[in-house]
Order: C-alpha cells, then sequence, then structure tokens
C-alpha cells in the first residue's frame, strides 16, 4: 500500500493511500500530531528505546536474590503466625485441664459431702433403733417386776406379754444388725471406688 500525502491549506491536509489492486482512499488530516510536544509524550517515545536495552546478569541475579529473600521473610512470618496459633491453643487446652481438673475436685468434694451427712443420717438412724431397744428392754425388765410382784393369776397373761415382746425384741435387734452389716459393706464399697 503506498500513501502520499497532498498538501493542503493551512493545517488541513489530505494523504491518499492505494491498494496493490488499484483502490484508493482518502484520510483528512485536520491539525498535525501533537503529542510529541508533551513532556510525557516524549518520555514515552524514550521509554521504547531503554526498554530494549539488554540487562546484565548482575541484574538479574540481584532480582533473583531480591526475590528468594522476599519469598523467605513470607514463608518465616507464616511459620511464626502458626507457631503463635499453636502456642495460644496449647495454653488454652492447658488452662481448660486444669479448670476441668478444678471442676472434677469441687464435684467430689461436694458428693463426699453428700455421702457423709448420708452416712451421719444413717448412724442416727441406727442410734434411734438402739435407743428404742434399750427402752423396749426396760419396758420387758418392768413387766417381769410387775410379774414378780403380781401373782400367778395374771402371770400367764404376763408372760404371754413377755413372750412378745422378747419376740418383737429379737426382730428388731436382727433389722439393725442386717442394716448396720449393709451399711459396713456399702461402705466397703464405696471406699473401693477409685
Amino acid at each position: 500500500m503506498a500513501s502520499a500525502p497532498i498538501e493542503g491549506s493551512g493545517d488541513n491536509a489530505f494523504i491518499m493511500n492505494t491498494s496493490a489492486s488499484g483502490n484508493c482512499s482518502f484520510e483528512l488530516v485536520l491539525s498535525p500530531a501533537r503529542a510529541a510536544a508533551s513532556p510525557r509524550a516524549a518520555k514515552l517515545l524514550q521509554s521504547p528505546a531503554t526498554a530494549t536495552t539488554p540487562r546484565s546478569l548482575e541484574d538479574i541475579a540481584a532480582k533473583l536474590k531480591t526475590a528468594e529473600g522476599n519469598r523467605e521473610r513470607l514463608i518465616d512470618e507464616k511459620l511464626e503466625k502458626i507457631k503463635e496459633h499453636e502456642k495460644r491453643a496449647s495454653e488454652l487446652r492447658k488452662q481448660q485441664s486444669v479448670e476441668m481438673q478444678v471442676e472434677a475436685q469441687r464435684t467430689l468434694e461436694i458428693s463426699q459431702k453428700k455421702l457423709a451427712a448420708a452416712e451421719e443420717l444413717r448412724q442416727q438412724r441406727l442410734e434411734q433403733l438402739v435407743e428404742k431397744l434399750k427402752d423396749h428392754d426396760n419396758h420387758i425388765e418392768q413387766v417381769r417386776s410387775r410379774l414378780a410382784t403380781k401373782g400367778e393369776s395374771n402371770g400367764e397373761e404376763l408372760q404371754r406379754e413377755l413372750d412378745d415382746a422378747t419376740a418383737d425384741r429379737d426382730l428388731v435387734a436382727d433389722a439393725i444388725q442386717s442394716k448396720q452389716q449393709n451399711g459396713q459393706n456399702g461402705n466397703a464399697k464405696e471406699n473401693q471406688i477409685p
């Protein structure tokens, strides 16, 4: 494609373009290009020439070394963050372990207090039963003394009352003994639990 400028008047000019096939086209230029006159355009026009200059091996090696240093620094920062995270996690685990031990100790103390209170209550009930047995024995002795002071006529009736009271006393004594044995066996079982 060939182009030939055609003179125009003033700043306006025509440019005629001809192709190989013989076609013709015209361009109308209204004003000349002013981009070269600006400082930015001048700088841009100069930069392609400097951009094509080859770099030295030292420049390339320095840039690679800087990039490697930046990469190592980023890796070190990430590792440091991971270490801090692991340190915080281990501190939280330790704190949680201590809190769990304190809670377990508190629960153990509460359960021991409840067991002690239950044992004390059981002892009180057993003492009350023993006291009732003593009262019952005293009553039997009173009946015997009345039997001795009264005659033989009331003796059979009193003997029957005495036999009934003795049988009742034996039943209550057996019940107390079984409760005491069960209580001692229960305490032995509680002591075996870790």
